[in-house]
């Protein structure tokens, strides 16, 4: 097999993981980057060059979510490596009924992941 990938799906307690610089995916929430950015900040573009800065190494993407507003992943993928950000819209679902959205993180990182293995580029991958 070949490398594998690395999709963390937290912030809490991975210092250790992201000081090595070998994470291919960050995927957290809106509220998580913005604490893991650090000074309180609200803008996700800051947090996102902070996040990008002090814990990803230029081949990453950082995937967000923002529940059933639409997600954001950026990467270095930019003229000179510059970070791009990506839009993805959520689908609405009419009629569906309203669950309990415990979870919900944890499968989209697994949609992600499994998008990724089968060679997906991650911004596809995301949209899965």
């Amino acid at each position: 097999g070949g490398p594998g990938i690395l999709l963390l799906d937290g912030w809490k307690g991975v210092g250790a993981t992201l000081a090595t610089k070998r994470v291919d995916v960050l995927k957290i929430n809106a509220e998580e980057l913005l604490a893991l950015a650090g000074e309180g900040g609200t803008d996700l573009d800051v947090a996102a060059s902070r996040a990008f800065a002090a814990h990803l190494p230029p081949s990453a993407c950082l995937a967000v979510t923002r529940g059933p507003d639409p997600a954001f992943l950026w990467d270095r993928r930019g003229p000179g490596g510059a970070l791009r950000k990506h839009r993805l819209t959520v689908p609405e679902a009419p009629g569906a009924p309203q669950g309990n959205p415990i979870g919900a993180g944890d499968t989209c990182s697994a949609a992600m992941l499994y998008a990724l293995c089968l060679g997906e580029p991650p911004l596809r991958a995301f949209a899965w």
